[in-house]
């Protein structure tokens, strides 16, 4: 009795310390799965905002600056950098560009032309501060991509870019100006204020996040009921259902003396599954010398013998098969089964017509008898006498067919038939 009182203490003590460990262990599953969809949903938000600078921003400021670059040419650049001197006519776009940039709602219309020292402006719609014609912008590494300058000088297209400058968050899209003989003098920047969307990301990014981190410690909370509930219980009853399964498995026996070991449920449930394994295999042993009985069966079969499924497809034929029509090879036969008969039986009928309906007579009533006209594979009549029998097949019925062989009965009947004659000829 004590022995026993003991070995139960020493089970629920594992059993405890093995909960605990399994409930550690499904926890931070549920932390890092919720780390994992927290970041997944950041980086979604990310992508949405950069979908949203795309659809709302980059096409419509691109159209702006192809319309900046088109009103203007390289050689009126060439001439307003050479004698750095403003006229009626440069007043005159530059107030259209201006007019442009309220209308469009864009923060800046500018036209530059790039240095190794930086950008020179030409026209500049900021009237804050404004650059004058002339005036030499310095590009740094603290304001602009300087991999930039080099293309921008040598005249290549970029694409839009977003820049933290002092005017704010700004994306700017740069538009070339050519020459008459195709050189580029300059480009038409226009720049779009992306402050009120930045602002918007600003403020969802923080509330994002004290999101997750709620989820994260709603999940924990949750597991703390649930895992023992629905993981740990539930498994234990496994265990137990187990063990009546397989009652000579002492559970402690797993652990010898230390309860290091890895959990003893599983150690059962492993043990088991191992025995299960090794009986269905047996059993599919038993299965397998089964079919190859039945095999042996059917190709030892004198009779020429077909099993057939209840839509007139073959599963499968004896080697007498292959033998009465002169063929190499069953599949021959599964695959062109029609090609051996004749598109009508003696009587009429359609040889598919009939060959359904004799098959859903032999499922109706367990078995039938007819006559049936075959072809031998070389084009000669073969007459033969058909019976079906409804068979278990798997989960339904099918169909066994035995075909015998008329040709000698046929052969003599007409020989006697033939005697007959002779002899009223005789008589007479």
């Amino acid at each position: 009795m004590v022995n026993h009182a003991e070995e139960a203490n020493r089970q629920n003590e594992i059993t405890v310390s093995w909960n605990k460990s399994l409930g550690f262990r499904l926890t931070m599953v549920v932390v890092l799965v919720s780390l994992f969809w927290g970041i997944a949903v950041m980086t979604s938000v990310a992508y949405i905002y950069r979908n949203r600078i795309d659809s709302e921003y980059t096409r419509s400021t691109a159209e702006i600056a192809k319309i900046v670059a088109s009103m203007l040419d390289g050689e009126m650049i060439d001439h307003y950098l050479r004698t750095r001197e403003t006229d009626d006519e440069y007043e005159r776009i530059l107030d259209l560009l201006r007019i442009m940039q309220r209308e469009t709602g864009v923060a800046y219309i500018f036209v530059t032309r790039h240095t190794e020292e930086g950008e020179i402006y030409v026209f500049d719609t900021d009237e804050v501060e404004p650059f004058a014609l002339g005036e030499v912008e310095i590009w740094s590494e603290y304001k602009y991509d300087l991999s930039l300058l080099p293309r921008l000088m040598r005249g290549e297209r970029v694409e839009p870019y977003i820049t933290n400058t002092r005017w704010g968050w700004l994306l700017t899209v740069r538009e070339p100006i050519f020459r008459a003989d195709g050189s580029v003098a300059g480009y038409a920047g226009v720049d779009a204020s992306l402050a009120k969307l930045m602002q918007e990301r600003k403020a969802v990014f923080p509330l994002l996040g004290l999101f997750i981190v709620a989820i994260l410690f709603i999940s924990m909370a949750a597991n703390l009921f649930t895992i023992r509930r629905l993981v740990i219980l539930p498994l234990g009853s496994l265990v137990k259902g187990v063990s009546a399964y397989h009652p000579g498995v002492a559970l402690p026996d797993f652990f010898a003396h230390t309860k290091s070991q890895p959990a003893y449920e599983f150690k059962v449930l492993e043990h088991t599954v191992i025995d299960m394994d090794s009986r269905i295999a047996s059993i599919l042993d038993e299965v397998k010398r089964a079919e190859e009985q039945t095999a042996l069966m059917l190709n030892t079969n004198p009779l020429c013998c077909q099993l057939w499924t209840c839509d007139l497809k073959i599963i499968n034929c004896s080697e007498a098969t292959v033998s009465l029509f002169g063929l190499n090879s069953k599949q021959e036969f599964i695959d062109e089964f029609f090609k051996f008969s004749p598109d009508y039986q003696p009587d009429g009928m359609c040889t598919r017509e009939k060959a359904l309906l004799m098959v859903q007579k032999a499922l109706e009533e367990g078995r039938v008898t007819f006559s049936w006209m075959h072809r031998h594979s070389d084009g000669r009549p073969l007459p033969t006498e058909v019976t079906l029998v409804r068979v278990a097949h798997k989960d339904d019925f099918a169909v066994a067919g035995y075909t015998r062989d008329l040709s000698d009965i046929t052969s003599m009947e007409n020989t006697i038939s033939w005697l007959k004659k002779e002899t009223e000829k005789i008589y007479y």
